[in-house]
């Protein structure tokens, strides 16, 4: 048996070795550039984070962002950019801070239950490293996933400090409503704290904390009111919202699709071998029907066992994890089916209330077996299995974080696992564009174009193709009039009015350089008219730059 003095230098020599494996996974990190992948709609043409303070805070709080509401998550990539300036080295770094600074987060709050001390090491070490985090650490846009995990985390620490003296006792409470809070206003997983504090609550100690302390009344009643602003941010990008949400069908499919999300996530926990960007899109039963056999096998493992075994800690962990995830398990529309950067906080609960679960199957053969061999060979498989999980987990994540480090190895790796996703085509297409080859660039957004006819999705392709026929930079294919026709099409099949703004502009721009000024000020007009009315912050920078060629169209007469 281990001392205390033993058992506390273990940890800190654990946690020492787990940063080195994080920093060797990332050792790559500072190379990375932005991604064609929500950099450039966050980052890189975020007009809030070139305006000043006060009037960032006002944009950032005050509206919607691309159909989501992250004005904590803003505000850090302005200071960012106010410091550094748009140096994406600076912002990967600061990701990789916010993780490591969650890995000993997980490691503090988990060791306050006495049921996880056989796992914490696993639970931490998977946390850490597992090919399925690299998304949420390796990507600059998945910021709001890192950061809200940190006050998520920390809101639940100052929570669980439930007995110490009444003036500290205020101390903790406050920063647990405040963090919760920092939470919420990062990530929408972060309105779920209060629910799972009671629901937890409520299970091991069989009451209600919520009618207890004042404190937790006013989180879920600030839950309520967040819970509110999400779905009407989501509301705001999706076009009848509310039709698609209630509609028959998709209620009747959402059993179906929720099992398919938990099965995929399930399957990549086990064995994370072909992780993407972009992964199919659920569009009917059979083409998901692996993840939903896999996804109603891990329901009845779980709740078979917590019902037959009694486990009310690992039900406890079960609902951790499913709360985490809701936001994403499709009751909402999305357009996003499954994607790893979800499950980066969801991961402690599932990992959680599985090794709980084996570990009651394990006891339960010990009954009719020699307790002492038996304890004796649970120690060694287990040791073995976890130092063998966590050498694999470090050596695919390495390798996943490699294939973020550029967009063409990126793109190219998620059209080879993603082929009919138009998205992916368009995307590998710019990124060939933005290194210079623009032949290789329109075959991939013409495959772009041909998937979206043939399996009625929309895309960025007509804006990116008319940009090379419209530009005096490559001509050998100018061809205004193509450009143009590409530009209305676009327009006339965009499923969301604001997916349409760009593609306006540059219609102007087009019109513009044919000589049709008629036609240009009156597309700029009716843009400008759409921008007032649109409460989507994504387009200011769109405003600036119509109002100035405004301008410059007036000084011109």
């Amino acid at each position: 048996m281990m001392t205390n003095m033993q058992k506390h230098k273990f940890s800190w020599i654990f946690c020492f070795g787990l940063i080195l494996c994080v920093l060797y996974v990332y050792r790559d990190l500072t190379g990375m550039t932005y991604l064609l992948w929500d950099d450039d709609l966050l980052v890189t043409e975020n007009a809030i984070l070139r305006l000043p303070f006060t009037q960032a805070i006002k944009a950032a709080f005050c509206g919607y962002y691309n159909g989501d509401y992250i004005p904590i998550s803003l505000m850090s990539y302005w200071c960012e950019v106010r410091i550094a300036g748009f140096v994406p080295a600076v912002q990967h770094v600061n990701n990789l801070l916010l993780h490591s600074l969650n890995v000993f987060l997980v490691w503090a709050w988990l060791r306050r239950f006495s049921s996880l001390r056989p796992f914490i090491f696993l639970i931490v070490a998977v946390f850490a490293v597992h090919p399925l985090q690299v998304e949420s650490v390796a990507w600059v846009s998945e910021r709001k996933g890192v950061l809200a995990t940190t006050f998520y985390l920390l809101a639940l620490i100052c929570a669980s400090k439930v007995e110490v003296k009444e003036r500290d006792q205020l101390r903790w409470d406050l920063g647990y409503i405040v963090f919760f809070i920092l939470a919420a206003l990062s990530k929408a997983n972060g309105i779920f704290i209060p629910i799972w504090i009671a629901l937890s609550t409520a299970l091991s100690q069989r009451r209600w904390i919520p009618l207890r302390r004042p404190k937790h009344i006013a989180a879920l009643a600030v839950a309520f009111g967040f819970s509110v602003v999400r779905v009407l941010a989501y509301a705001s990008a999706i076009p009848h919202f509310g039709s698609q949400a209630l509609s028959p069908d998709r209620l009747l499919a959402w059993p179906l699709m929720t099992l398919a999300a938990l099965g995929f996530y399930v399957k990549m926990i086990i064995a994370p071998l072909d992780l993407s960007i972009i992964y199919p899109s659920f569009t009917s039963a059979s083409d998901w029907a692996n993840q939903i056999i896999w996804g109603a096998c891990a329901c009845l493992f779980w709740f078979g066992s917590v019902a037959w075994l009694r486990l009310r800690e690992a039900l406890i962990w079960l609902l951790f994890g499913l709360l985490t995830l809701a936001p994403v398990l499709n009751l909402v529309p999305r357009i996003n089916f499954v994607n790893d950067r979800y499950i980066y906080l969801p991961l402690i609960g599932f990992v959680s209330c599985t090794l709980l679960i084996l570990q009651a199957f394990w006891l339960r053969g010990q009954e009719r077996a020699n307790r002492a061999r038996f304890r004796n060979l649970w120690k060694s498989i287990f040791t073995a299995i976890c130092l063998v999980f966590i050498v694999f987990c470090v050596w695919l994540s390495s390798h996943r974080a490699a294939v973020l480090s550029s967009n063409i190895t990126m793109w190219s790796d998620t059209v080879n696992k993603a082929p009919l996703s138009s998205l992916a085509q368009n995307n590998l297409g710019q990124a060939f564009q933005n290194e210079g080859n623009i032949s290789e660039a329109i075959v991939h957004y013409q495959k772009s174009l041909d998937i979206a006819v043939d399996y009625g999705s929309t895309n960025l392709a007509y804006n990116n193709l008319a940009t090379i026929y419209s530009s005096r930079q490559y001509p050998q294919y100018f061809n205004l009039p193509l450009a143009r026709s590409l530009l209305e099409s676009g327009i006339a099949v965009v499923s969301r009015p604001d997916d349409s703004l760009v593609l306006r502009f540059n219609l102007a721009l087009v019109h513009l350089q044919a000589g049709d000024l008629l036609a240009g000020k009156q597309t700029l007009a009716d843009l400008l008219t759409r921008l007032e009315q649109s409460p989507n912050q994504r387009y200011l920078f769109l405003v600036e730059r119509v109002v100035q060629l405004q301008k410059k169209l007036e000084a011109a007469q």
